[in-house]
């Protein structure tokens, strides 16, 4: 229906142009279409819609300028051209199908600098001041002034592996520098459709949404059959506003694409927003969000948070083999108003909800209903204080069923005190069954797998 809505708006604007034809793209996978495509961004800037075609072809993008001095006001290398759309109101960007596979591909160039550099020699920095810093910047940037955007059918590669990356110096933290797909600030009533964007240095996807409520079945920003692979920080990630819906889409392999960037989640939800709302009435719908290499979950939620749904989902963490540490399918820290449910979902993975020294707030709660929550380790070796539901308080599973590896703790739920557990509130499982990961039967006498706090009801 959004969709439907947007296209209705596009369908009144004369303005139909063709990347290649009109702006002089080449899409021949070696010519550099950087210049090409800030043609774009000019004539939309300037006209305020339209629609655009992006014909068959690989496209080479992301050139960038380099300050060879230690200037301490600029930046090493930036993005050589503007890639942000602002006021915008009605704009479909659209690429190429053929027998149903996208064949309009954005590839960045080979060599792209991202990272912290000796602004002097070119080799790796001494420090991540400004000077150091080297970033190709963004494919596509909606300003919080956009609305009614399509952008649908291309493929976004970011390149990383051909990418000339320095890292941070040993012992160092910098801040992390852009290298994404598409990033959306505020716009209003935006779709993302078919869109595959992989091997970005930081994020496939990003997104704020506006604040404002809308009314149940609206949604802000739309993304559906996205796919989203081998970024290095996430896969996605919604940073500010509400009503946000992501239907029948990918997320996966963050952090396995040759960088890993904290906190490296498959989908990240975590509150940035400085006014203190939350991240509110979002859906997840239909979608497969499995393997990361990171230390936090393969979705990991942060911050303060209201409504937030998952329905019909995989969200796994993929299996815990030797030299990688998935753990987690799902880690809440430091959310102090969760109000998530999972509804028939499957999940794979330690479920992980806490947040040290704190009680969760009165109206937070977190729902498991009609779900399946397999352990991901079958070692004999697993710490006594990992357990496969380590969880705080207000939190209800509904006919769940539990694998449990057989050295597992099943489920621990504190107030983490460093000193003494105090007696969990609300924990709650009805019509739930939990099941020997490898023999698939019941466990017998499962309350001496649980921390003697829990109550069952």
């Amino acid at each position: 229906m959004v969709l439907l809505e947007l296209l209705s708006t596009l369908a009144i604007s004369s303005s139909i142009k063709n990347f290649k034809k009109d702006f002089g793209a080449k899409g021949d996978g070696i010519s550099d279409d950087s210049e090409a495509w800030s043609r774009v961004i000019t004539h939309y800037n300037l006209h305020k819609g339209g629609t655009l075609i992006v014909p068959e072809g690989i496209y080479r993008v992301g050139a960038q300028k380099t300050n060879w001095n230690s200037r301490k006001d600029v930046n090493y290398s930036s993005p050589k051209y503007n890639t942000t759309l602002s006021e915008i109101d009605g704009l479909l960007i659209q690429g190429t199908l053929k027998g149903g596979k996208i064949v309009s591909i954005f590839k960045y160039l080979s060599g792209i600098k991202y990272g912290f550099f000796n602004p002097d020699t070119g080799t790796q920095g001494l420090d991540v001041t400004l000077s150091s810093h080297a970033s190709p910047g963004t494919f596509l940037t909606l300003g919080w002034d956009c609305k009614n955007v399509i952008i649908k059918n291309l493929e976004l590669d970011g390149n990383f592996s051909e990418a000339n990356y320095k890292a941070a110096p040993k012992d160092m933290k910098g801040p992390d520098l852009t290298y994404s797909g598409i990033a959306s600030y505020m716009a209003r009533n935006v779709v993302i459709e078919n869109v595959y964007a992989h091997h970005f240095g930081l994020d496939g996807i990003y997104i704020q949404t506006p604040r404002e409520k809308l009314t149940p079945g609206k949604f802000h920003t739309t993304l559906s059959k996205v796919r989203s692979e081998y970024n290095g920080r996430q896969g996605l990630s919604f940073t500010v506003g509400s009503n946000l819906k992501v239907i029948n889409s990918s997320f996966k392999y963050t952090g396995m694409g040759g960088i890993r960037i904290s906190p490296c989640a498959n989908v990240d939800i975590e509150n940035h927003d400085n006014t203190g709302a939350p991240l509110a009435n979002s859906i997840f719908e239909n979608c497969i969000i499995s393997s990361n290499q990171g230390g936090s979950g393969s979705v990991n939620i942060a911050g303060k948070v209201d409504n937030i749904h998952f329905k019909n989902c995989v969200i796994d963490a993929g299996p815990k083999i030797k030299d990688t540490n998935r753990i987690y399918s799902v880690q809440m820290n430091f959310s102090p108003s969760r109000n998530v449910s999972f509804d028939n979902c499957k999940l794979t993975g330690v479920f992980l909800m806490y947040q040290p020294g704190k009680k969760m707030d009165d109206d937070g709660f977190t729902l498991l209903k009609n779900c399946t929550i397999t352990d991901n380790n079958v070692s004999n070796d697993i710490p006594e204080t990992q357990p496969l539901i380590d969880v705080y308080d207000q939190i209800k599973f509904d006919n769940c069923t539990f694998f449990v590896s057989p050295k597992r703790k099943f489920i621990r739920s504190s107030t983490f005190s460093k000193t003494e557990l105090s007696d969990a509130e609300d924990v709650t499982f009805k019509n739930c069954k939990v099941m020997n990961l490898k023999t698939r039967k019941t466990i017998p006498d499962i309350k001496a797998r649980v921390t003697s706090n829990i109550k069952f009801r």
